[in-house]
């Protein structure tokens, strides 16, 4: 039976406003250092029993409530996405026109370097197959976007 067991062990049944256990009790008698933390442990006990706290004033009673309440409320409204959204939705829409000249330049520059060697269903097919997966990508960048805001917003409010 270590010391530290045994003075945590006083500790938990004196914060608990219990008797201690009987072979703690025991231990506390036998060793010098756990009678002297007992000893400790009873004297402080009293004194925070002895302490008088004082009343609140009922105005600050009434502000604390009023804060905590305002706080909750606050907590608990749910706020759109709104400009958030709206300049997230704006950002990603400086990518499109981009992407479209892009897009444009590839099937123009692609037909003309290939015209001659591919045959047009080939080079229409690869059209589709490249417009297509651009077209897949710009859909998952533009879903996305609720949910990139509505997750920086959660972490903001995490953090705080």
């Amino acid at each position: 039976m270590s010391c530290e067991a045994v003075q945590r062990r006083l500790e938990e049944a004196l914060a608990a406003r219990r008797e201690p256990a009987a072979g703690d009790h025991a231990h506390a008698e036998g060793c010098s250092a756990c009678a002297a933390h007992r000893r400790f442990l009873v004297e402080l006990t009293a004194e925070l029993d002895a302490l008088v706290v004082p009343p609140l004033a009922p105005a600050v009673l009434a502000a604390t409530r009023e804060r905590a309440a305002g706080a909750l409320r606050e907590r608990a409204a749910w706020r759109g996405f709104g400009r958030e959204l709206a300049a997230a939705v704006a950002l990603a829409l400086v990518a499109l026109p981009v992407a479209v000249a892009h897009g444009l330049l590839v099937a123009r520059g692609a037909s003309a370097l290939l015209g001659a060697w591919v045959p047009a269903p080939v080079l229409s097919w690869l059209g589709l197959v490249y417009f297509g997966s651009v077209a897949l990508a710009f859909g998952v960048l533009y879903g996305s976007l609720p949910l990139a805001v509505a997750f920086s917003r959660r972490m903001r409010e995490e953090a705080a």
